[in-house]
């Protein structure tokens, strides 16, 4: 991981003309040597924590996610947010076409972010984005179905069957 976040750190600082919010690690192995190496940035803000209603605001904003966290394959779809989704972490999860998958290499990590941030084609396609694991609104629809079920005895009966 030591080796993998230097690689990342240092395409991010070729990236010209944007603020970068680096958030830490978590507890994974090798997180503090994450830690440690994001320490070192002067021109990045570090942010060691954000509760998740923050979180989710900064995410309406940006204009783009680095790294391999699966807020970029779950949420960023719904704020239509590209990401650029570094290694192998997310292998084989679902994901919308918001997401650019590259390999812990300087050169993809670069031209995936320049992609994100300012290739119209690939902006286009984000207009149309839906999000596969939802709109948000599921728990709303399980209150509405629940409150329109009548629970009666009959509904509510335990019932017992041996196949």
């Amino acid at each position: 991981s030591l080796d993998q976040i230097k690689i990342t750190l240092d395409a991010l600082t070729c990236i010209e003309n944007c603020q970068i919010l680096a958030f830490f690690s978590n507890t994974d192995a090798g997180g503090k040597q994450i830690v440690n190496e994001l320490k070192k940035q002067t021109n990045f803000i570090l942010i060691p924590n954000m509760i998740s209603s923050d979180f989710l605001s900064l995410m309406s904003c940006a204009d783009v996610m680095v790294g391999n966290s699966s807020a970029a394959i779950r949420e960023a779809p719904s704020y239509k947010l590209p990401a650029v989704n570094i290694g192998s972490r997310q292998q084989g999860r679902l994901r919308a076409n918001n997401i650019i998958d590259v390999k812990h290499e300087r050169g993809e990590i670069i031209n995936a972010i320049n992609t994100a941030l300012y290739d119209n084609d690939f902006h286009s396609k984000l207009k149309n984005i839906k999000n596969p694991y939802g709109d948000g609104k599921s728990a709303k629809r399980i209150i509405n179905i629940l409150q329109s079920i009548d629970l009666n005895p009959q509904i509510i009966q335990k019932r017992i069957s041996y196949e």
